[in-house]
C-alpha cells in the first residue's frame, strides 16, 4: 500500500477533526516526529502482514490519543 507524507499529515487532520481535536496540525515537523515515534522509514516494498499490524497498532493509539 503505498503511503506518502502528504497522505498520512492529511489522515491524521481528518482524525483529528472527526474527534473534534482543532489543536492537530500535521506540519512538516509532526510527520518527521511521527513517523521517528512509529519507527517509520520510507521504504520500496513492505510485507502486507507487517503493514496491517502496524495500522491497527496506530489506530488504536490515535484513537487514544484524541479522546
Amino acid at each position: 500500500m503505498p503511503i506518502s507524507g502528504p497522505l498520512v499529515k492529511a489522515k491524521a487532520e481528518n482524525f483529528a477533526e472527526e474527534f473534534g481535536s482543532t489543536s492537530i496540525k500535521a506540519s512538516e515537523g509532526w510527520l518527521g516526529k511521527f513517523m521517528q515515534c512509529h519507527h517509520i522509514n520510507y521504504a520500496r516494498r513492505v510485507d502486507t502482514n507487517v503493514t496491517h499490524d502496524w495500522i491497527n497498532r496506530v489506530w488504536s493509539e490515535l484513537t487514544e490519543l484524541l479522546k
